[in-house]
This record gives C-alpha cells, sequence and structure tokens, in this order.
C-alpha cells in the first residue's frame, strides 16, 4: 500500500489525502468549513487526480471527501469576497476548473461517493465523475446566481452529464435544492442508497469486480450470458427485415423529396438569403440512397458471420479454457455491438430520409376569397351585418311623411223617441291629417341609432376580415419558414447521426504499434455526448414536424376546410395549395 498525505501547514484548513490499495486509487479531501475547499487545496486536488491518473499500479480512482454531512459546499466564500482584481478572480475561479479538467483527461475510470450535500463546484465534480454513488442527502444546488456570479466553471461538465434542460433549471432556480432522486432522475447520480453504510457496500462490491474481474464471470455465468446474447438474434434478423422495408419505402418517396427540394431552390426569398442552385441537390439524395442500400447489404454480411461465429462459441463451451473464454466473448460482442448501434443508426437514417412534408403553398388573397365562402362563422357574421342593415331600413320607413283622410259621423234622434232616427240630429265630419319627418322625433332617434349600429357592425366585419387576412398571411409565412427549417434540421440530424457514428468507430481503433489496446481519455464519453446530441437534434426536428402539422390544421380551419370524423378526429384533407 502507497500513502501519501498532503496538507497545509496548518491542518485546520484543509487536506488532500490519497492512497493506492490494490489498485484503487482513493483520494479523499476536506475542509472544516463543510467541505469549501480554497484555491491551494483545489490545486492540489487537481494534481493528485493527474497523479494517480498516470500511475500503472492505479486502475481505478475512487473520490470522496471527510466527514458525514456536506460533500463539498464548493469554493471558499472567504477567498471569493476577497478578491480585488483581474488576475485574483482568474486563479480563484480556475481551481474548480483544473479539478474538472483533470477528471475529464484522466484516462482512469473515476467514481465519487458523495454522502452528502453538494453546492457550486461540488456539483460539478459529481458531473466530472464516470460513476457517482449517493445517498438520499445528497441534494444538489447551484448557489451562483444567487451571490451574483454565473456558474460557467462547472456549468459545461454539468449540462454534458444532465443536459441543458435540467442544468438551466437548477442554474437559475439558485436557491432551491434539488434532491437525489432529481439529480438521478437526470443523470448526475447513477446510483443512491439510504445510507452512507448501505453506499458504502455497492462502492466495494463494484471495487471487488474491478480487481477480480476473473471471480465474477464464471462458466455458468458466462453460458448464461451467451443465452442472452444469442436471444437477440431474432430481434435483429427483424430490424435488417426492417430496414430493408424503409429503403423501399424511401425509394419510393425519393421523387417527392426531389420535387420538394426543386421547391426550395426556386423561392426567392432563399434566393435572396444566399441559398443558391447548389443547395438542395437532387444528386445527394440519390447517393445517399446508394450509400444506404450498401450499408444494409454489408451490415446483413457483417452480422450473419457474428452470429454464426457466437453460436459456433456457445456450442464449444466447454472445450475452450475458462481463461480465453472471456477474451473471444468480449472480443466478437464488442465487434456485434458495433454492427447493432451501426444498424439502429442505418435505420434511423433511412426513416429520416423517408419523411415527406404535405405541401402547403398558400396565397392570402385566394385564401381569403376560400375562406369567405366556406366558414361558417364568416356567414354569420355577413348575415349579421345584412341584418343590422334591414332594420336601419325599416327604421329609415317610419320617417316617410304620412296623409290621412279621416271621415267620422253619427246619426242621433230625439229624446223622446229613441230608436227613431233623425237626420236633423245627425253629423258628418271629413278632415285631413298631415305628419312630416319634422313631427317624427322618435322615429328620427330610432333611426339615427340604427344608422350608428349599422356602422359598429360594418366596422367590426371589416375587423373580422382583416383578423382572417392576417392568420393566412402569418401560416403562409410560417409554412415557408417551417419548410425550411424541416430541411435544416433534417441535415442537423444527419450531422447528428454522423457523430455517433464517428464516435462508434473510435472505440474500435486499434492499438498503435507497440501499445495496449485503450480507450483515449474522453472516446467513451466522446460516443455517449454524441448520443445525448442526437436526442437533442432528433426531438427539434420533431418539434419543428410537429408544430408544421399543428399550423396545416390550424390552416384548415381558418380556411373553414377543417373536417371532424366521428369520434372527433381531424379528417387531413392533404396537401394545401393555391390555384
Amino acid at each position: 500500500m502507497v500513502l501519501i498525505i498532503l496538507v497545509l501547514n496548518n491542518m485546520e484548513q484543509g487536506h488532500v489525502v490519497h492512497r493506492i490499495e490494490n489498485q484503487i486509487g482513493i483520494i479523499e479531501f476536506g475542509h472544516p468549513l463543510s467541505n469549501s475547499l480554497p484555491g491551494n487545496i483545489l490545486n492540489k486536488l487537481a494534481l493528485t487526480i493527474t497523479e494517480l491518473s498516470s500511475d500503472k499500479n492505479c486502475k481505478v480512482i475512487l473520490l470522496k471527501s471527510a466527514g458525514d454531512r456536506a460533500f463539498c459546499a464548493g469554493a471558499s466564500f472567504d477567498e471569493l469576497i476577497a478578491i480585488k482584481n483581474l488576475d485574483e478572480g482568474k486563479l480563484f475561479f480556475s481551481g474548480f476548473a483544473k479539478v474538472i479538467n483533470a477528471c475529464r483527461i484522466s484516462d482512469k475510470l473515476i467514481i465519487a461517493r458523495i454522502q452528502g450535500k453538494a453546492v457550486g463546484g461540488g456539483v460539478g465534480i459529481a458531473a466530472s465523475a464516470d460513476y457517482a454513488f449517493a445517498t438520499e442527502h445528497a441534494a444538489v444546488k447551484l448557489s451562483e446566481l444567487a451571490v451574483g456570479i454565473g456558474p460557467f466553471v462547472v456549468g459545461p461538465a454539468v449540462e454534458r452529464k444532465i443536459g441543458l434542460s435540467a442544468m438551466s433549471e437548477l442554474a437559475i432556480d439558485a436557491t432551491q435544492w434539488r434532491s437525489a432522486a432529481w439529480a438521478q432522475n437526470k443523470g448526475l447520480y447513477s446510483n443512491i442508497s439510504e445510507t452512507a453504510e448501505i453506499m458504502d457496500e455497492k462502492i466495494n462490491e463494484l471495487l471487488q469486480i474491478i480487481r477480480n474481474p476473473d471471480l465474477n464471470l464464471e462458466l455458468v455465468q458466462i453460458e448464461d450470458y451467451g443465452r442472452k446474447i444469442m436471444a437477440m438474434k431474432d430481434s435483429t434478423d427483424q430490424s435488417l427485415f426492417g430496414l430493408q422495408k424503409d429503403l423501399a419505402t424511401l425509394v419510393i418517396r425519393l421523387p417527392q423529396r426531389k420535387k420538394w427540394y426543386e421547391n426550395l431552390r426556386n423561392r426567392s426569398d432563399l434566393k435572396e438569403l444566399g441559398m443558391g442552385e447548389n443547395a438542395f441537390q437532387d444528386k445527394v439524395l440519390e447517393q445517399m440512397v446508394v450509400d444506404l442500400n450498401n450499408t444494409s447489404v454489408r451490415l446483413n454480411e457483417e452480422l450473419s458471420v457474428q452470429w454464426d461465429f457466437l453460436d459456433e462459441w456457445f456450442n464449444s463451451l466447454s472445450t475452450i479454457p475458462l481463461e480465453n473464454k472471456r477474451g473471444i466473448l468480449a472480443k466478437h460482442l464488442n465487434n456485434l455491438t458495433g454492427a447493432v448501434l451501426e444498424l439502429s443508426l442505418a435505420r434511423a437514417s433511412v426513416r429520416l430520409e423517408s419523411i415527406v412534408m404535405i405541401e402547403v403553398s398558400v396565397d392570402p388573397k385566394n385564401a381569403h376569397e376560400v375562406a369567405s365562402k366556406e366558414r361558417l362563422d364568416w356567414m354569420n357574421a355577413r348575415a349579421a351585418l345584412v341584418n343590422t342593415w334591414r332594420m336601419s331600413d325599416l327604421a329609415r320607413d317610419d320617417l316617410r311623411t304620412d296623409l290621412d283622410l279621416v271621415l267620422s259621423g253619427d246619426l242621433g234622434s230625439d229624446s223622446m223617441n229613441s230608436g227613431h232616427f233623425n237626420s236633423h240630429e245627425g253629423r258628418v265630419q271629413l278632415g285631413v291629417e298631415l305628419d312630416t319627418p319634422l313631427s317624427k322625433v322618435r322615429e328620427r332617434n330610432r333611426y339615427q341609432a340604427s344608422l350608428i349600429q349599422y356602422q359598429q357592425a360594418r366596422r367590426q366585419y371589416l375587423a373580422f376580415e382583416d383578423s382572417v387576412m392576417r392568420s393566412l398571411r402569418q401560416h403562409s409565412r410560417m409554412s415557408k419558414l417551417y419548410q425550411l427549417n424541416f430541411e435544416l434540421s433534417r441535415a442537423a440530424v444527419r450531422g447528428a447521426i454522423a457523430q455517433v457514428d464517428l464516435a462508434r468507430l473510435r472505440l474500435n481503433e486499434p492499438p498503435k504499434p507497440g501499445k495496449n489496446s485503450q480507450f483515449g481519455a474522453t472516446t467513451a464519453r466522446d460516443l455517449v455526448n454524441a448520443l445525448n446530441d442526437l436526442l437533442e437534434a432528433s426531438n427539434s426536428f420533431l418539434s419543428v414536424w410537429i408544430g408544421y402539422e399543428a399550423m396545416r390544421m390550424r390552416l384548415t380551419y381558418d380556411l373553414g376546410a377543417m373536417r371532424l370524423a366521428e369520434n372527433g378526429l381531424w379528417l387531413d384533407v392533404g396537401p394545401i395549395l393555391s390555384p
């Protein structure tokens, strides 16, 4: 056992201790103030990680802090408030940067033991480790913004580990603790235990496997592992068959893709942006189909060879020495997993290129005319305006001059002989009644009110027409923007697939002459990062596609062409093209 202790002159101001036990390098750092680390401790911690990374007697680095409470409270706050100039600021913030960079370039597996809360730089250390064990009490917080600075030192490492969305949530809400379960869900922690004792048992189990790998894959275990691998053959064959079907679909849709490219090349707005005839070329699509077909044929042959060998290996397990079983299995399993990953990437590429957007080409004026004839609410608005006009017309009729002839009379009798009428007792009246508009005050007020109502209704109708026209113009602009973003997002996914494939090939690179086969400092991490980038690019691509489909749905509604099935689902009307 090698034991080296690096301490300050005053032990109360923190320490860094490291030792090597059975090829396991153990680094412990500590400070009385909740393990908040000053600059000199961070420098020694970075140097210690670098030293163990270059030590041939060390296979794995276990990184832990002293005490049973806080894992690391970040950098020393006393040093932060003592900064007086730019040089001191650079020196202060480079402390955790050196530690994180030492972890990043280390070619050793780094395991972090996180027994308590982690703040600021402590979260950065957890993110820099390859595998992080933690307890349920190991909450995390990036408190930089709460004290007026940004998490720019630990931010890149944390973002690579948990993604941009979770990183933003953690950094912006700087006063809120996130539980250990949250950290595990986001990928910061790999394993959570109820207590530190249980966590240490799990760490010891993992270290035991690393120290004595031959003890963990006996013949029975290898046979069981072989059966599980051979059980994957059917699903792999189905995936190969699915790749062939997807390629056939791509060939069928290739003319549509070429037509789509032609439409993009002919767009005047894209030409104004500098996209010339070299953009969106048909020959790129044709070459892509040829390459994918060649990949399909090659993968079919490679997988067939790998499965045949694994089947032969599995049937001859009893004749192979135990020390050779694992090496043979690891070699060919590495080839198999590489081929399966390439198969999944090929299927993703084929499906990506097979997607064809339903064309939308909207001329706002023509669409406005169609909507005026098809939309029921437009018809109702038009009918309401006509009804208001008719009401004002009726009110105007009441203002016309009225000339009436009035004839009235009665026939009487004397008082003694009732029932015997006497013409001398009768009376006849004839008159003329003239009613002019000047005397019709009530009718005139009612007519003026009806005119005001008509003007209000007319303005409301014009505003309704304008809102529909504005919406149709917005659809016209958004459809063109979505169509361009769709192809740009497709290209981004295509590039992300290429990055994953490149990272996969680096895993299979043969060793240099005179050196053992070993991953580079960041080879495995590059593959994980490439897969994360592919996920983000795929999500962005789907977001654009879904946004375009939602826009088409809103457009059919604004045109009055939306139809629903009996179950309430939208019946797609297909392409929407201006005449």
